[in-house]
């Protein structure tokens, strides 16, 4: 409990009952005005003006009612919501012991045992306010919330959809399902199941990547996937799941894969063995052709299909030609081409665009919308961003295009403020302040296709964000997806690191991607990035461990042996072998990685020589020669942190030791956050 709240609850005051009114009145008011602080309708500086209101009336009431539960419950939640968890406990225990029936008060401080890590604490007091109120579905599904933060994503799940099933899905709730689904393999086809997932991916202000595997191991059970199955075109164009995934999702498996491949070749082969492309199948062939395009067509084809598109397109050269040809005349061939190559790309392409999307016919839309207007507005961009000259000698390159990873959506949150993110992050530990109450100034090299970079100028205030990345693909991406999200507090470049240049103020935070350069280069490289660091910053790196990445290490080994570039012909040959090869048991680290499935991503996770994977007493050292001090990794579960509590958690070496073990915490990456040694 705070020294305030402790000096408050020492005094004895008695009150008559018209001053008890004016405090009641004035304890509603303050719960309207913390109300208007979590209204994500309103911008942050709103919000934190309502939130002061609130906590100056709060204060009020409890000097002079120092035993109303109430306003000490609500002072609890504002400092919750400042940050300050050790006065919310405070606030939140002092409650409960005057009102120690009242479910509310344990569901907050649960909530602040979360925000602490405190994980099993948590779920007790979740616990206990249903043992008050078995009914109350914020403590159900604060019960989910730990079982999440603990990586128990199954029992995290399972609450989720049952809540969510009577009824009760706050945005809250819709994200945590989302983030227990993309971890979860089902052991069995489930049609309630089915049915949910469908559900699910109607939630357009959800990321349906995140349902992608979870939806492949239903397809996966449900045609028996895994015993090279007769399949039925009929049954699967009817299959409502999988026509949605299709259309908004990223299904990660080498066996739904080898399903679409061949589904895909039985559609082209019916409709040149009977000149039609039946009505009951356009849905599907549509759906396909949108997820061709988000795989960047990572899919290979067979010579016979090759030879079969090729008449496809002289078909519509002929079609297109003509003065009067009508959309009727090209659609249903379109949209065949489509599910195997851009549009945009064809030579017929300025003839298709001679007319808006919208007049096209409706359910054609979204499929021209992804494989030609799309396709000619990043061409646009790239344009602004590069140059007429240097656009077209990117066009003639040979390697693959294309920004990775794929992402949809950045979901719904509502703003808040970075320096209390990070603080709660870094255990209070080292901090950057910002000056004169200016934007505090985020560097992110390596952003890829900006998902991360673009989060940061969304969700946190008075922040401004420079991003940039080498590869031009990806910058276009991410411009296009700030102007999406009407951002202007970001600005992109197409650099390498060892080509930004120090500005008369640095940056107090940057945020490194695994893009450090070739191996002989990373220390050079993150000894630049120090100078780009202002003296009281931060620096956050991510780091590919080596013990997760033997077989993407051996892959790469043995396409750079081979000099195998990464033309698209060669990645999707590449590909097409790991998947033959995992039926056999191979690779299966690498046909488990979602970046194996866009080209773009296999071109960066197998192709790429400059991002090589390391160990833990490899990145001291490496920490050791740049000038860097480490200070804590991102998000590590409170159970490895206790593990090492009893060594020095500031020091990579004794981790390194935990990272040895069985008992590793580490999986992918290490994330790590750094300062300049003092």
């Amino acid at each position: 409990m705070s020294n305030h709240q402790s000096q408050l609850s020492q005094q004895a005051v008695s009150l008559t009952q018209a001053q008890q009114a004016v405090l009641a009145r004035k304890l509603i008011e303050a719960n309207e005005h913390y109300r208007q602080s979590n209204s994500a309708e309103m911008d942050l500086d709103t919000r934190e003006y309502h939130r002061l209101q609130a906590q100056m009336l709060a204060e009020e009431v409890a000097g002079q009612a120092p035993d109303n539960a109430a306003a000490l419950n609500l002072l609890g939640r504002i400092c919750m919501d400042n940050g300050e968890l050790d006065d919310a406990a405070g606030y939140l225990l002092a409650a409960i012991e005057l009102a120690p029936a009242n479910a509310n008060y344990y569901i907050n401080l649960a909530y602040v045992r979360l925000a602490t890590r405190d994980y099993d604490q948590a779920e007790a007091l979740f616990s206990k306010a249903l043992e008050l109120q078995p009914d109350n579905a914020q403590a159900y599904g604060g019960v989910a919330l730990a079982h999440l933060r603990r990586q128990d994503y199954l029992g995290a799940f399972l609450r989720l959809r049952s809540l969510i099933s009577k009824g009760y899905a706050p945005a809250y709730c819709r994200k945590a399902l989302f983030d227990a689904a993309q971890n979860l393999w089902a052991d069995r086809y489930d049609a309630e199941l089915d049915q949910d997932l469908q559900e699910y991916f109607t939630w357009t202000e959800m990321d349906a990547f995140q349902l992608g595997y979870l939806t492949c191991s239903l397809l996966v059970h449900k045609y028996n996937l895994g015993s090279n199955p007769a399949l039925d075109l009929d049954v699967l164009a009817q299959d409502q799941l999988l026509r949605i995934a299709l259309q908004r999702s990223l299904l990660p498996n080498h066996l739904v894969e080898n399903m679409l491949t061949q589904l895909r070749l039985s559609i082209l082969v019916e409709v040149f063995e009977t000149r039609n492309l039946r009505d009951s199948l356009q849905p599907l062939v549509c759906a396909l052709a949108q997820y061709a395009a988000r795989t960047g067509y990572a899919f290979a084809f067979k010579q016979d299909e090759q030879i079969l598109l090729n008449e496809l397109h002289l078909d519509l050269q002929e079609s297109l030609s003509k003065r009067d040809w009508r959309h009727g005349d090209v659609i249903g061939a379109l949209l065949l081409v489509a599910m195997y190559e851009p549009l945009y790309s064809q030579p017929y392409a300025f003839h298709l665009l001679r007319d808006d999307l919208a007049d096209w016919p409706v359910a054609a839309q979204p499929v021209l919308q992804a494989a030609l207007h799309d396709l000619a507005e990043q061409h646009l961009v790239e344009h602004e961003l590069k140059g007429g000259r240097t656009v077209e000698e990117l066009a003639a390159t040979p390697v693959v295009r294309g920004a990775a990873p794929k992402w949809e959506t950045l979901g719904a949150h509502p703003q808040t403020d970075y320096r209390q993110a990070l603080a709660r992050e870094l255990g209070g530990n080292y901090l950057p302040e910002p000056v004169n109450d200016q934007p505090l100034r985020i560097l992110v090299t390596g952003c890829r296709s900006g998902q991360r970079a673009i989060s940061l100028a969304r969700f946190f205030a008075n922040v401004e964000v420079a991003a940039v990345d080498p590869n031009p693909d990806n910058v276009v991406c991410a411009i296009q997806a700030s102007r999406r999200y009407q951002l202007h507090n970001m600005s992109f470049a197409c650099l390498q690191v060892n080509e930004l240049q120090p500005g008369d103020e640095g940056f107090q935070v940057i945020e490194c991607g695994t893009a450090l350069g070739y191996p002989e280069q990373i220390v050079s490289n993150m000894r630049h990035l120090t100078q780009l660091l202002s003296p009281e910053g931060v620096i956050r790196f991510t780091f590919p461990r080596r013990a997760g990445r033997l077989e993407i290490e051996d892959a790469r080994a043995s396409l750079m042996h081979n000099n195998i570039l990464a033309t698209p012909d060669n990645v999707r040959a590449v590909r097409q072998v790991i998947m033959e090869e995992a039926a056999l048991g191979l690779w299966q680290d690498i046909v488990a990685n979602p970046d194996f499935y866009t080209l773009a991503g296999t071109r960066d996770l197998l192709f790429a020589l400059d991002e090589p994977a390391f160990n833990l007493q490899e990145i001291q050292q490496m920490l050791n020669e740049a000038g860097l001090e480490f200070l804590g990794f991102v998000d590590l579960d409170p159970t490895s942190r206790q593990r090492v509590q009893a060594l020095n958690p500031k020091d990579l070496l004794a981790w390194h030791a935990l990272d040895e073990s069985p008992m590793s915490p580490f999986h992918g990456s290490y994330e790590i956050y750094c300062r300049k040694a003092v």
